[in-house]
């Protein structure tokens, strides 16, 4: 997928320099400025001098500036800057330093020349020292990030910059554990098959499959894979209510477990894929010899699932299933699919 955790922005930043009297220490208001550089950025966040796990500000994509001041013109400034792509996962920052030395706010030490002395010569003529004359060559500014070119920009005292109003991001929340209960039908593919029951130990069953109940507990998000892919678990029991050719309810009670593999599309959609094993029982009427052994079978299944979060407790989802089962023969009993709907409650 096109997601990279990587920063690729400009910053821009602008001091704008509010001087309080033309012969004391100034006061400085300063500007940050970057471009959304990717217009999949959906946040940024920023945080001066610091890069504390509780100090970041998130500010929505639209907002490019952060202003402070006044401030004292002979103090370092650092802006530290990061962006997402979903609102959780965050690049590595960029920095930008407001630097008073650099920037001309304190006067750099110039070590003083010594005092020339005479030198005795031949008596032809005495050799006069020039006066030492005070330096007055100014720092040249050379950033220290290419990609950043500061400029100084002379603003009229009484004017002052407003500051940006940070825009909060709703940030995904990672849902826990959560409780599923789904409807639906289904049918039975191997009544059109070949090779289902050659032996003939069980009673033909009909086609539909209805209704299709099932209870699952779902831990989502036990470990992530890459950058988008959520591993969780997901195990429960079903119902199944079949029919014999006479049209007898047979009833069927399954117990499962599946390796879930979720994928978030946004805060509020989410899809996964799961692979899993199951193993069903029915009643003694399920033999066509009748006894009063109980049915068992069993064998692998798959889902798909997409899933809608009306908020972060409730949910609604849809179920696509396919199971093969093996009798107690491990002959091939049944291939069924199996459709449901259902709502879900996150803890």
């Amino acid at each position: 997928m096109k997601k990279t955790t990587r920063m690729g922005l400009v910053l821009t930043l602008i001091m704008v320099l509010c001087t309080l009297g033309p012969l004391f220490a100034g006061e400085i208001s300063i500007m940050w400025e970057w471009e959304k550089a990717d217009e999949d950025v959906v946040a940024f966040r920023y945080q001066m001098d610091a890069q504390e796990a509780d100090g970041w500000t998130v500010v929505d994509s639209s907002v490019t500036s952060f202003s402070v001041g006044p401030v004292d013109d002979t103090v370092a400034y650092s802006l530290y800057l990061q962006q997402s792509y979903d609102g959780e996962t965050w690049s590595e920052s960029g920095q930008l330093t407001y630097d008073p030395v650099e920037f001309g706010a304190v006067e750099v030490a110039v070590e003083p020349m010594a005092e020339p002395v005479a030198v005795a010569e031949e008596p032809v003529a005495p050799v006069v020292a020039d006066e030492p004359v005070d330096s007055t060559d100014t720092i040249a500014f050379e950033s220290t990030l290419p990609e950043f070119e500061p400029e100084i920009m002379a603003e009229e005292p009484a004017v002052e910059e407003p500051l940006v109003q940070p825009v909060p991001v709703l940030e995904a929340k990672e849902t826990g554990l959560r409780v599923e209960v789904s409807v639906g039908a289904g049918g039975k593919a191997d009544n059109y098959l070949g090779g289902f029951d050659a032996s003939g130990d069980f009673v033909a069953l009909r086609t539909r499959l209805l209704p299709s109940i099932t209870a699952d507990l779902v831990y989502p998000n036990m470990r992530k894979i890459g950058s988008s892919i959520n591993l969780g678990l997901r195990a429960g029991l079903g119902y199944q209510g079949y029919q014999n050719g006479a049209g007898d309810a047979i009833a069927g009670f399954d117990i499962h477990g599946l390796a879930m593999f979720e994928y978030p599309i946004n805060r509020k959609f989410s899809v996964d894929a799961s692979v899993g094993f199951s193993f069903m029982f029915t009643g003694s009427d399920i033999h066509t010899g009748g006894g009063s052994a109980l049915g068992v079978f069993f064998g692998p299944l798959a889902q798909v699932n997409a899933r809608y979060k009306i908020n972060d407790t409730w949910s609604v989802g849809m179920q696509n299933e396919v199971r093969l089962l093996f009798g107690n023969t491990f002959e091939p009993y049944e291939l069924t699919g199996i459709v449901r709907l259902g709502v879900g409650y996150s803890f």
